[in-house]
Order: C-alpha cells, then sequence, then structure tokens
C-alpha cells in the first residue's frame, strides 16, 4: 500500500489479561479483570481520535485475540515487547502509515484530548515520548519514521529513550499515569478512568468492603 503522511496507527502490545500487575495485590481473577478493562478502555480511546487512523494489537494470547473486533492484530513472535513494538510498526507501515503512536494497554485515564495533545506536540520531531507519572519510565511514543524507530521499554526507559535522542514531552497526567501498583491506581481514580476500568474498580471495591 502507498505511503500516507495523513495515516498515523496506534501500536498496543498486549501480553496477556492473566499475567502481570503483580504488584497491584490482587487475586487473579481481579488482575486479569483490571488488566482487560485498561486496554479496551485504551482502545475506545485510539478508536475515537481524530488523529489515529489504525489501531494494531500486537498480542500472542488467543483470549486478548477474542476481545478484539475492531483491531488488526498481529502474532507477538515472544521476543520481548521492544520487538513487539517493532511488528507494530512495521506492519503500520505496512498499510500505508508513516506515523506511529506506541500506546501501552495500562492508561486508565487516558483520553481523547490527551492523546491529541501528545500527538500535537509530538509533530516537527522524529520519535518523542511521553515520560511516566515518575519520570523514569515511559509511556507513549510517537514517531514520524517508525521505519528508524527503536523504543527501549523496561527499566530506566526515559533515560534510555532520551540518550538516544528521543524527544521528551511535557504530555498530560492522563497520558503518563500507567499502572503498576495500589497508589498508581489511586492516582489513576483521581484523575478520572474509562467506564471499563471504572466497573472493575467498583466490583473490587465492594469486594473488599465485604471483608470481615
Amino acid at each position: 500500500m502507498p505511503l500516507s503522511p495523513d495515516r498515523c496507527a496506534a501500536v498496543v502490545p498486549i501480553r496477556s489479561w492473566a499475567r502481570g500487575k503483580s504488584r497491584l495485590g490482587l487475586d487473579d481473577l481481579e488482575r486479569e479483570s483490571v488488566a482487560r478493562a485498561f486496554a479496551l478502555d485504551v482502545l475506545d480511546v485510539l478508536f475515537a481520535s481524530p488523529g489515529i487512523d489504525l489501531v494494531v494489537v500486537v498480542t500472542a494470547d488467543p483470549d486478548v485475540r477474542t476481545d478484539l473486533d475492531r483491531c488488526t492484530v498481529v502474532s507477538d513472535r515472544g521476543r520481548g515487547l521492544n520487538d513487539a513494538v517493532a511488528q507494530g510498526c512495521a506492519h503500520a507501515i505496512a498499510e500505508g502509515c508513516t506515523r506511529v503512536a506506541v500506546v501501552p494497554s495500562d492508561l486508565p485515564s487516558l483520553t481523547v484530548q490527551a492523546l491529541e495533545i501528545v500527538l500535537s506536540l509530538a509533530a516537527g520531531h522524529t520519535h518523542a515520548f511521553c515520560p511516566d507519572a515518575e519520570g523514569d519510565g515511559t509511556t507513549i511514543v510517537v514517531s514520524g519514521d517508525p521505519l528508524s524507530l527503536v523504543t527501549s521499554y523496561g527499566i530506566g526507559s526515559a533515560a534510555a529513550h532520551r540518550s538516544a535522542g528521543v524527544e521528551p514531552l511535557a504530555a498530560p497526567a492522563e497520558a503518563r499515569r500507567d499502572v503498576d501498583t495500589v497508589v498508581h491506581l489511586g492516582e489513576a481514580e483521581a484523575l478520572g478512568v474509562g467506564p471499563r476500568t471504572a466497573a472493575a474498580f467498583a466490583g473490587i471495591s465492594a469486594r473488599l468492603t465485604r471483608r470481615p
């Protein structure tokens, strides 16, 4: 497909509903419910965003695939998060996109407005990123040249991205609050969360309230 400068793809790597988020202190079913809610709320934002033309999810989990009905799904070959991003970027380029936004699935406070601000701030930069709320990690990465994008998600990713010449953005809080701990959950709730996440939180809160 010919490349179009007007087409931007969102790449969303999703490992699994059932694995990860172990620091939240929830039981397995609750962690799965929360992870699913986070991701589906993020995807709703992407589909509603006027700046996003294609949504590409990279996953190897059949349960994740079952829940996705509007996304292009790329099979994760299992070489880690940064390789999954590269797979998604390659697919976006093949679909004619010249710009990519890598959006983690654990941004339950993300809104269309916040995402549009990030895309606007990133315009004019070859590669740009949003530091997480603590400043040492990375949430969204935006690239105007996805063929050359190499991400460094993981411990110390903000410093790694800066060292690689990826421009840090003064992004809205809603685009920076990823969730790994109970404290992060509270901060996300204070910012506001999507409807699925709100429902998942309500169910967990009700259970905790009923504990003797």
